[in-house]
């Protein structure tokens, strides 16, 4: 099994963390297209701080929400996070901790972040 991606070195965090977000959708018609979208997403937030100083460290950068691997307790982990941990996108947890990360500076303008390909 393999898995080619291209690697964010300057990703938009989560309370420093690397998140990403599962979201469902639903195609009832291929002719025409005809999809449903939820609305909210579920985010899966990496159990350790964003650190590019060790790319090896499979628990910052790619396993998430409680790996066995990584050895962290669930108790330690949900407390890790300063307003709780995001059940939903829709969650105001999960606003502020944003927020809270783009009012520190740390993110430059997303068009920067993430530029747009044609």
């Amino acid at each position: 099994k393999m898995t080619f991606q291209y690697y964010v070195h300057n990703p938009l965090l989560f309370q420093r963390r690397k998140f990403d977000i599962r979201m469902w959708l639903l195609i009832t018609s291929i002719d025409p297209l005809r999809v449903y979208i939820l609305r909210h997403g579920y985010p899966k937030v990496s159990t350790r701080t964003f650190d590019l100083s060790d790319l090896h460290d499979q628990c910052t950068h790619i396993r998430m929400m409680l790996d066995p691997e990584c050895g962290t307790d669930p108790d330690d982990y949900y407390n890790s996070f300063e307003d709780g941990y995001p059940k939903s996108t829709a969650s105001p947890v999960w606003f502020h901790g944003l927020a809270a990360y783009v009012r520190d500076g740390s993110v430059m303008r997303l068009a920067d972040n993430w530029p747009a390909t044609e």
